[in-house]
């Protein structure tokens, strides 16, 4: 209802009377009669008690005739001179309050009430419909039409009866950058976002503000969609002098070259290029380059108060934001992998505004705690159509790779964090997924592989927490899921306890792709093409610096390991074979700054020294409807039947070796596990630690450590005799 006056009530507890409700003060209290001239008359309250907040109601009172005991019609109620509409204005004080009743021929009398106290109050704006019109062109003008904006009010009454209360707010401004939105007309030609800030005064004279996104369509043809980026990226990546240096000793015969520098190595087969060879509907993000992601921010049905800018701007940040100088550099995904890279992947893209399924025709996702896992495929299939065809958004923008799919859709679902889900909880835990689509064209691209995750999310391991407010980011979770767009497995098992080890966890929970911090591991960046390796085949010395630096690393294949050449000489390296991988570790960078972020129950290694991993990579070959595991892994790069990568970290759920019925395999391998120094083999209870690292003077010779391994021998069953030492870290 539309206020139509203002009232200030000098009590103890003072309150100012707000613009989006008549707000006039009153109370209950003892029998009184006028003594004016004229007719008198009596008043006396006829409720036991009134409370702070309540709307002044006249049915609270009874006046009638001192004369002949007739109740009085029409009588009013003032006070300091101020009418107070009958159910339209509130009790904003609680106290004793002085009403004045007058009515025609009558005297005015005069009641002292007392109002209670109500605790706990809060007022906010509610967007109750959205404007008619909210996709706007470059000239076009800003239309509030249809805009319906309600006053909402909670508190509970000091008899402790909640009180929730909704009315329209007719007295409210509108701005758009800051410019009255009644004659504001859009200047932009490409595709933006703009909001439209609607503020009025509360109850207690504070500044209620709620907003509504608007779409700014492209009026120019074939623009470029606009993109955020990192060209300001600031944050100062430490490196250091220092170098490990290594002795290697092997008891291979007729080896003509003892290593091969990262410069004599083809690591051009990788998972970019597997990509083409598997044997599922799954297309990976690329993992070069500068690659676009859309993000598309998701309403759903009954938290549309959650689609508010300040939640939008905070997406765009987790996922866009640029480090900046003295932060970490993780404060948001792009940034993450800017630097985990080695500046060669570069996120770009946008957000989009969010999308109301329901708003938008889509009517089957009304109902949240009826998701099931299938559901975020079917919504991030509508909402890329919605973009398209509501946003004309270009996708051919979204595909670098022009491979006819849109390289990654990450879908954000807006929620209130305390909510607790009724329905399938697991369709409202992040995940990675691909949807079952036909290839598009380079000029219409596809769905195919998006991530699903909530706002609470962009809050890492707090994203259970009621308490966002008072925390920071933590894109980690966000930083994972998009480890599996570009085709990185889960490093965890789904089931801990497995038949293999009571707490299996391989790599003790250090990785991004296991418990969702540090950066990723060597055998990760190879996969995606970051970094190639040192080979070593016979007896050497060699020296790396840290792996904070680009191919930093060694790989060490079984004895009868063989090596094809490309025409310039370079050994061609498949990362989809067993071998073991020992790098520099030092505790800086990605590692000290996502770790120093989360408490932990455990220790990592916070000092220096060799880091040994054994790979077993060997992709299943698939053919006849049936897998198995080819005797020349390399078959991968030259065979002409699809692959699947069936030998994964992940011992159960339908990741489980043993669903491909491939003999020998039954779950016993693992796709990356850390060999640790001091002999524990790495588990759920055993995570790596300083102890872990091999430091200046430690060795290691298979049948040392054999107990790492499964059956005590490699994978293959390959022979490995190459042995090695850290001669020093300087």
């Amino acid at each position: 209802m539309q206020i139509q006056k203002r009232v200030l009530l000098l009590l103890s507890s003072l309150f100012v009377l707000a613009s989006c409700r008549n707000t006039n003060q009153t109370s209950s209290g003892d029998l009184q009669t006028s003594s004016a001239q004229n007719k008198k008359m009596t008043v006396k309250a006829t409720v036991g008690a009134l409370y702070q907040y309540d709307l002044i109601d006249y049915s609270s009172f009874e006046v009638k005739d001192l004369s002949n005991n007739t109740a009085v019609v029409g009588f009013k109620v003032f006070y300091e001179g101020e009418e107070l509409a009958d159910k339209k204005d509130r009790i904003l004080s609680f106290g004793k309050v002085k009403l004045s009743f007058e009515a025609e021929g009558y005297g005015t009398i005069i009641l002292e009430i007392n109002v209670k106290k109500s605790p706990r109050f809060n007022e906010e704006l509610v967007i109750e419909q959205a404007p008619t019109k909210t996709s706007y062109k470059k000239g076009e003008a800003f239309s509030k039409e249809g805009l319906k904006v309600y006053d909402e009010l909670t508190y509970t009454r000091a008899d402790g009866q909640p009180v929730s209360q909704k009315e329209e707010c007719l007295d409210y401004s509108i701005q758009i950058d800051g410019m009255d939105a009644a004659n504001y007309v859009f200047q932009e030609e490409n595709h933006t976002i703009r909001y439209a800030l609607i503020s009025a005064k509360g109850l207690d004279g504070s500044i209620l503000t709620t907003s509504v996104p608007l779409t700014i369509l492209s009026s120019v043809k074939n623009s470029t969609n606009p993109k955020y980026d990192d060209k300001e990226e600031q944050y100062k990546w430490e490196t250091s002098e220092k170098k490990m240096k290594v002795r290697f000793s092997s008891s291979k015969k007729d080896v003509q070259k003892a290593y091969y520098s990262p410069d004599e190595v083809n690591l051009d087969f990788n998972l970019n290029s597997f990509m083409n060879k598997e044997c599922t509907t799954f297309r990976q993000t690329p993992s070069l380059g500068e690659v676009p992601l859309l993000v598309i921010p998701v309403v759903l049905n009954g938290f549309e108060e959650q689609a508010t800018e300040e939640n939008h701007k905070k997406i765009e940040s987790a996922f866009f934001g640029k480090s900046k100088e003295g932060e970490i550099p993780c404060s948001s995904l792009a940034s993450y992998y800017y630097y985990s890279s080695f500046q060669q992947l570069k996120f770009t893209g946008a957000v989009t505004p969010y999308f109301n399924p329901v708003k938008e025709g889509f009517l089957g996702y009304s109902n949240p705690y009826n998701f099931s896992l299938d559901t975020p495929s079917s919504l991030a299939n509508d909402a890329l159509k919605w973009a398209k065809e509501k946003l004309s958004i270009n996708l051919d923008d979204y595909d670098s790779d022009n491979d006819g799919y849109v390289d990654g859709v990450w879908l954000i679902y807006m929620e209130d964090p305390s909510n607790s889900f009724t329905g399938n909880v697991s369709a409202f835990w992040p995940f990675t997924s691909a949807a079952s689509v036909a290839r598009g064209t380079k000029e219409n691209p596809a769905l195919n592989t998006y991530s699903w995750a909530g706002a609470a999310h962009l809050y890492g391991k707090y994203g259970i927490s009621s308490y966002l407010d008072t925390l920071g980011y933590d894109p980690h979770v966000l930083e994972h899921e998009t480890g599996h767009l570009l085709g990185l497995n889960d490093y965890y098992s789904y089931d801990s306890n497995t038949a293999q080890d009571t707490y299996y966890s391989p790599l003790g929970k250090m990785d991004m792709m296991d418990k969702d911090f540090g950066d990723h591991n060597p055998y990760s960046k190879m996969l995606l093409g970051w970094i190639k390796p040192y080979v070593v085949l016979g007896d050497c010395e060699i020296e790396i610096p840290s792996s904070q630096i680009q191919n930093s690393v060694f790989l060490l294949p079984y004895d009868d390991k063989t090596y094809s050449t490309d025409e310039f000489g370079r050994i061609i390296l498949n990362p989809f074979d067993e071998y073991l991988l020992l790098d520099y570790y030092s505790y800086s960078n990605l590692y000290k700054d996502t770790f120093e972020q989360n408490t932990f129950s455990y220790q990592f290694p916070t000092e220096e020294g060799g880091r040994l991993y054994h790979i077993d990579a060997r992709a299943l070959e698939y053919s006849n409807n049936s897998f198995f595991l080819p005797e020349d892994p390399d078959e991968v790069m030259t065979s002409s039947e699809s692959f699947f990568r069936g030998i994964t970290n992940t011992q159960s759920g339908e990741r489980a070796e043993s669903n491909y019925n491939v003999p020998g395999l039954n779950d016993y391998f693992d796709e990356v596990r850390w060999i640790s120094k001091d002999g524990k083999k790495v588990d759920g209870n055993a995570a790596p630690s300083n102890s872990s690292l091999f430091k200046v003077g430690d060795s290691f010779s298979f049948d040392n450590y054999k107990n790492q391994f499964v059956n005590d021998k490699l994978d293959n069953g390959k022979n490995f005799s190459t042995t090695f030492k850290i001669l020093s870290i300087v």
